[in-house]
């Protein structure tokens, strides 16, 4: 099914997540993922529009990002939450795309279920994305955009 508001496609996945609410983690499952966000499956709720810090276990390790609850809800896949990747460390930038590219390529050849909605380049699709890179040990700021 194509979604003219996405900007990347949509693919399943299965990638465990621990989201830091208010010093407590609270453990759930990703269960699609795009160039700019991901699903969630959980039981907890947020207001949408929340900030959220979340670790995110890749194949070749855990990254950390923020992100911004979008939906929060039951959908198909269950009760959870759709957010939108607000700030990211460069290099942790760099694996999430690799890893969506890899996922993407797989999901092509039928090794798992995906959503096309885009065929737009990963960097251009980022680019216009407004995607926060920050340094580690930095903060992030307003002008801090992708290039």
């Amino acid at each position: 099914m194509t979604n003219p508001k996405r900007r990347s496609a949509r693919i399943k996945t299965t990638l465990p997540v621990r989201w830091v609410r208010y010093l407590r983690p609270i453990d759930g499952e990703v269960t699609d993922i795009n160039m700019h966000g991901l699903f969630i499956r959980t039981p907890a709720e947020v207001n949408v529009g929340e900030l959220m810090q979340l670790q995110v276990q890749l194949p070749d390790g855990a990254l950390t990002l923020f992100a911004v609850s979008r939906f929060v809800g039951v959908t198909r896949k269950g009760r959870g939450i759709g957010v939108e990747i607000y700030v990211i460390d460069p290099i942790d930038h760099q694996r999430w795309l690799q890893h969506y590219d890899v996922t993407l390529a797989r999901a092509k050849q039928g090794r798992r279920g995906a959503f096309p909605e885009s065929g737009a380049d990963a960097a251009s699709n980022l680019a216009a994305g407004g995607v926060k890179i920050v340094a580690p040990g930095s903060r992030p700021s307003r002008t801090s955009v992708a290039a």
